[in-house]
């Protein structure tokens, strides 16, 4: 899983904005982190400084997503990762079925063993607090200020 990156690190976003987004990011990264650790799979954190350092060309012309070559250092981060995970999905499988095979003389057309991976077990739903104004009515998509 990769994490969720920098979002403060867009340069779209005004100044206090994109540090307040900079810390809900990295709380929001270190979350999901713990949520798919616990369920036993992998994390891939893809906060990186490559985006304040190079912003014209890692963003599209918005200014808040990934261009194509931003997303291309996305997958250099998580290509690793996930070629690791495919590369233990197969060793675990492999042992798995010679560890099923039937015994030598065993009869023929008898059923075999099947190995099936454990489902690991969903991630708890994560929400996030956010602070509203008492009897203030919170604003429709249409009345919210752009960014």
């Amino acid at each position: 899983m990769g994490s969720c990156a920098d979002i403060g690190a867009a340069p779209a976003l005004r100044r206090p904005v994109a540090a307040v987004a900079s810390v809900r990011s990295s709380r929001l990264a270190r979350l999901q982190s713990a949520a798919v650790l616990a369920a036993g799979g992998r994390v891939v954190a893809l906060e990186t400084d490559a985006f304040r350092r190079r912003p014209a060309q890692l963003y599209c012309p918005d200014g808040f997503h990934p261009s194509p070559e931003g997303y291309r250092v996305y997958l250099r981060l998580a290509g690793s990762a996930v070629a690791g995970a495919g590369e233990a999905w197969l060793r675990r499988s492999a042992v798995a079925r010679r560890g099923s095979m039937p015994a030598v003389g065993a009869q023929e057309g008898a059923p075999r063993e099947v190995a099936v991976p454990a489902k690991a077990p969903a991630p708890a739903l994560i929400r996030l607090r956010t602070r509203t104004l008492r009897g203030a009515p919170r604003p429709s998509g249409a009345e919210r200020e752009p960014v």
